[in-house]
């Protein structure tokens, strides 16, 4: 008898110790700026410039389509819930979408990482405040390849993201969004160099605008007065716009 009081007593303590671990594990995203569930899509209208002045004098522009879809969840090398985004692109709207390329959200109790060509970047921290700041690249222990610089002084791995603006609404071209969270990281901004990203989220749908600046305009014939989007002599620009979400 004493062992079959026990043995409830066990695995009461068991089956509330579950419950409890369930209740943790319920990630609570601070207004849900990134709604993560199977389905979820995004597409949004992207504008870029690649700027190769220094050895064509080549100023190129385009515009194009982007459609992200959180597609799967598996485990990542640390046993860690991540959800599979995939991402497609087309020039058209006529056309289908490209070819597929999958990263990877990873969620935890503190902040929201994203990996893109196996490069693991801390998007959002929580719980976070106006002026919040953290290192978004603290997991990066290699050259990020899409960043172009002449100063080996710079420290790319060691920049700062902070939130510079919450619960703002929100209007581009195409949607309205009642409550926004905007998040800089601002590596450099001198006369010769713009290495800058800005993000923001929208309260149950996630990020609605992107712009990259990564730039360099170290050239003596170079006007400096002129806005970056006209100065810039090496590097690009990408902006990411979002137009159209839901669940497929």
């Amino acid at each position: 008898m004493k062992l079959f009081s026990c043995t409830i007593v066990i695995f009461c303590a068991l089956l509330f110790s579950c419950k409890k671990e369930t209740e943790t594990v319920t990630f609570n995203y601070e207004y849900n700026l990134l709604p993560l569930e199977i389905g979820n899509y995004i597409i949004y209208k992207g504008d870029s410039i690649i700027y190769n002045y220094f050895f064509a004098q080549v100023k190129r522009s385009s515009s194009f389509y982007l459609k992200e879809t959180i597609k799967d969840t598996s485990r990542d090398n640390l046993n860690r819930l991540r959800y599979e985004i995939s991402v497609q692109m087309r020039y058209d709207t006529t056309q289908n979408w490209g070819v597929e390329k999958i990263h990877y959200i990873v969620p935890t109790k503190t902040t929201i990482e994203r990996v893109e060509d196996n490069l693991r970047y801390i998007k959002l921290i929580f719980p976070n405040q106006l002026g919040t700041q953290w290192n978004p690249n603290k997991y990066i222990t290699q050259k990020i390849p899409y960043i172009f610089t002449l100063d080996t002084s710079l420290n790319i791995i060691n920049s700062k993201a902070i939130v510079t603006s919450k619960d703002v609404n929100y209007s581009n071209s195409f949607k309205s969004f009642d409550s926004t969270l905007t998040t800089t990281n601002l590596i450099d901004s001198s006369a010769i160099n713009l290495y800058k990203l800005t993000e923001r989220y929208a309260k149950n749908i996630g990020l609605v605008y992107l712009e990259r600046w990564n730039v360099i305009a170290k050239d003596p014939n170079t006007d400096q007065s002129l806005p970056w989007i006209d100065k810039g002599r090496l590097g690009f620009y990408l902006k990411l716009e979002a137009m159209q979400y839901g669940k497929e």
